[in-house]
């Protein structure tokens, strides 16, 4: 079982500092911008924080000490959608990117992989134990979701090897308390324990979502951002002719006439996003629309507005990844919106308000939506980077009460309540492994079938508690792809064992 050693608040006032306390049971630390707290019993532990003058504070920490032994593993579970999630022996080496951009894209900027031998990291739940037996100790968030929570654990340190943070990122005032989110700590058979976590999360929150989408159509994995609304059309008019039991049928990247600008519309889809979704409609489809509210390019007037995009300590725009598919391999960054500007929070309303009401969209996929909490300078620094993004998907859902909304890209703990569906892989892609361009990223995270079905089955105990997971798009072609029969139906197979969405393109 876990035994807590030491604690840490890294605060400041415009630099940080860091202050650290050694304790064991009940402690805490008073430092010069306030007091830390903890308590562990029952297996649960418990926080606060007190501010004693205004401050920021980035990050609180507890260390302790969980048995492992060379026979033990170490089951990760990524940051977001896309992250690599999966186990590790005791001395296998997680990727460490050397590109930004990369640590944006696939990762908690606040907790990157090391690279080295032996220190893995995790988000929102780890498990520690026999890898033979699945034995051991789960170490899990508990509601209500305001911080995200990280772990850092070192094989090499017989004392100590475990760090448990719980990221703020936010200004305090003087007099300010802050409950910080629970940790469950419990024994036994892995499976059963994420299975047992989640259940009690699922009957105490009392989650609910939409599960009548559950079997569709993306355009995506066809045609990519080459789309137009007589493919669109074509390929509606067949899937009604074979009577294919769609439940949704939904338009992917490439109706806007760039990302970050979603009401200006490529020619061919100007003027005919309401003729689109009336036609899925009346196929007998749910009518679903791709976009992607919180990030932006420098191609749109929205990076151009004051305010609107999240910066830098220095005052440089915050880059939230590259995409090869908005410009060629060797396309530009696209950057993070700060979305607590009461500006961009109209736009937003104004955009899902244009896509529900006037449009006439029901299905919602909501891409890359980690960007919300990157680090930053926002406009609202009174909340933490998981209230961020949550206050972000909540507009989202008072703007669109009765659409049915998947997250993508997201971090999933502060998604919990407010999306009714959850990729929980990378993209699956034509070939079993990364290709050898994205090879040169040095990520565990990029695309690939292999990795998106590892992850499937990492978080597949979430279906149905949380979310209907989405594994991503079913591609059986035998054309247009690298994969194998074999790899084929793998793919195959596995989504339909891990229960869940099933998409085809």
């Amino acid at each position: 079982m876990f035994e807590p050693l030491e604690l840490e608040v890294i605060a400041g006032n415009g630099r940080e500092s860091s202050d650290a306390v050694t304790r064991r049971g009940k402690f805490s630390l008073a430092a010069g911008h306030g007091t830390a707290s903890f308590s562990f019993a029952g297996g649960i532990l418990a926080g606060e924080f007190r501010c004693a003058a205004d401050c920021f504070v980035r990050s609180i920490s507890v260390t302790g000490t969980v048995p492992a032994d060379d026979r033990s593993a170490f089951l990760k579970n990524g940051f977001q959608s896309w992250s690599f999630s999966g186990a590790l022996g005791m001395y296998d080496i997680q990727k460490r990117s050397p590109f930004r951009f990369v640590h944006a894209l696939h990762e908690n900027t606040e907790n990157v992989p090391s690279g080295e031998p032996g220190k893995h990291v995790s988000e929102f739940f780890c498990f520690i134990g026999n890898r033979a037996s699945g034995e051991g100790t789960l170490f899990a968030q508990e509601p209500p979701f305001g911080q995200y929570l990280s772990f850092f654990f070192d094989a090499s340190r017989s004392e100590g090897n475990l760090r448990i943070t719980w990221d703020l990122g936010k200004n305090f005032r003087r007099g300010e308390r802050l409950t910080l989110d629970p940790v469950t700590v419990s024994e036994g058979l892995c499976t059963k324990l994420l299975e047992r976590w989640a259940d009690s999360i699922a009957r105490r929150e009392k989650l609910s979502f939409n599960q009548s989408m559950r079997v569709g159509w993306c355009s995506w994995y066809r045609y990519f951002t080459k789309i137009d609304p007589d493919l669109i059309l074509s390929d509606l008019h067949e899937a009604k002719k074979r009577r294919i039991p769609f439940d949704f049928f939904q338009i992917d990247d490439g109706w806007q006439r760039c990302v970050g600008d979603w009401l200006a519309l490529k020619p061919s889809f100007s003027g005919r996003m309401r003729e689109l979704a009336d036609e899925i409609r009346s196929a007998g489809f749910a009518p679903g629309l791709w976009l992607a509210p919180f990030i932006t390019t420098r191609k749109s007037p929205a990076f151009s507005k004051p305010g609107w995009v999240l910066r830098d300590e220095k005052g440089k725009p915050v880059t939230a990844g590259w995409n090869p598919n908005w410009g060629g391999p060797f396309s530009l960054p696209f950057y993070a919106l700060d979305i607590t500007n009461p500006e961009v929070q109209d736009y937003i309303r104004t955009v899902i308000s244009a896509v529900t009401k006037e449009w006439g969209f029901s299905y919602l996929k909501l891409d890359f939506l980690y960007a919300a909490s990157l680090p930053g300078v926002r406009c609202d620094m009174s909340l933490t980077r998981a209230e961020v993004l949550r206050e972000g998907l909540s507009l989202i859902r008072e703007c669109a009460p009765g659409a049915v909304i998947l997250g993508c890209g997201a971090p999933l703990s502060a998604s919990v309540g407010l999306v009714d569906a959850m990729r929980i892989g990378c993209d699956v892609s034509p070939r079993w492994k990364e290709n050898p361009i994205e090879r040169l990223l040095s990520s565990d995270s990029n695309l690939s079938t292999e990795g998106a079905i590892r992850s499937t089955f990492v978080r597949s105990f979430m279906d149905k508690r949380f979310w209907i997971n989405d594994p991503d798009c079913l591609m059986l072609r035998s054309s247009g792809t690298k994969l194998s029969i074999a790899e084929r139906r793998t793919l195959f197979h596995a989504i339909l064992t891990a229960g869940g969405m099933l998409v085809l393109s």
